[in-house]
C-alpha cells in the first residue's frame, strides 16, 4: 500500500492555504488570458536567460582561446555586447509588460 505523501505530509494543507491548488496551464480553477500571458512571458523569459548564458560562455570561450588573434577578441567583445544588449532590451520589454499587465489585468504576471 502506498503511503499518502498529499494528505499525510501536510502539504495539501499548506497549498490549500496559500491558494495554490491546482496547477492547469493557464493557473488556477478557471483560467483567463492574463494567466496565459503570463505563462508564456515567463517560459519566454527562461529560453532569453538561456541564450545569454550560452552566448556569453562562447564569447568567453573564443576570448581565452584568441591566442593574440585580435580578431577573435573583438568577435567575443562584439558577441558578448550583442547579448548584454539584448538582455537589456528583453528585461525593459518585460518591465513594460507587467507595467501593462498590472493595468489591465491586475497584475497576472508572477
Amino acid at each position: 500500500m502506498a503511503w499518502d505523501f498529499m494528505g499525510k505530509s501536510g502539504l495539501k494543507t499548506t497549498a490549500e492555504q496559500t491558494g495554490h491548488t491546482s496547477q492547469k496551464l493557464f493557473g488556477g480553477d478557471k483560467p483567463d488570458i492574463f494567466s496565459g500571458i503570463g505563462l508564456i512571458v515567463n517560459s519566454v523569459l527562461g529560453l532569453v536567460g538561456v541564450a545569454f548564458l550560452m552566448l556569453m560562455m562562447y564569447g568567453g570561450y573564443l576570448w581565452m582561446t584568441a591566442q593574440g588573434n585580435e580578431g577573435q577578441v573583438e568577435k567575443a567583445i562584439g558577441i558578448m555586447k550583442a547579448a548584454v544588449i539584448g538582455l537589456v532590451l528583453t528585461f525593459s520589454a518585460f518591465a513594460i509588460s507587467v507595467l501593462v499587465m498590472s493595468v489591465f489585468g491586475e497584475g497576472a504576471i508572477n
